[in-house]
């Protein structure tokens, strides 16, 4: 539901079957109720969403798993820290995967492997597209 209200600029479409920001009120409630702070770590993870999808897409081109592991574990904390739980666990379980198995993922088995991961950034980026609700 979207208001004319600053701190809405970020509420979109939330369907029963889609919550990309299933843990916003454990985020507000980790930032002491602030939600303007929330909108504001919101707005640059925005910012941020379209450039990891490509970063992950690259470092699978270039078999890079240490830097897919460590960008995982950003992805995670980042997406955790504002509540969209789905793609923080799409990307643990990436980033576990990418520390256990250092060498043995082709390109295209490493693209394979995020596309769990992938699917929920995409979903991310598109419920924070302004007027696609």
């Amino acid at each position: 539901m979207m208001t004319n209200s600053p701190t809405s600029t970020f509420a979109t479409k939330e369907t029963a079957q889609q919550r990309p920001l299933s843990g916003k009120e454990d985020a507000l409630v980790r930032l002491g109720g602030d939600e303007e702070l929330y909108q504001n770590l919101l707005a640059m993870l925005s910012v941020k969403l379209p450039n990891w999808e490509t970063e992950l897409l690259d470092l699978t081109t270039y078999g890079d798993h240490t830097k897919l592991a460590s960008l995982t574990h950003t992805i995670k904390s980042e997406s955790a820290s504002v509540g969209a739980e789905a793609l923080s666990l799409q990307a643990k379980k990436a980033e576990q995967l990418f520390r256990k198995s250092n060498n043995g993922h082709t390109p295209e088995s490493a693209t394979k492997a995020l596309e769990p991961l992938l699917s929920e950034l995409r979903l991310l980026i598109e419920h924070l597209t302004p007027g696609t609700a």
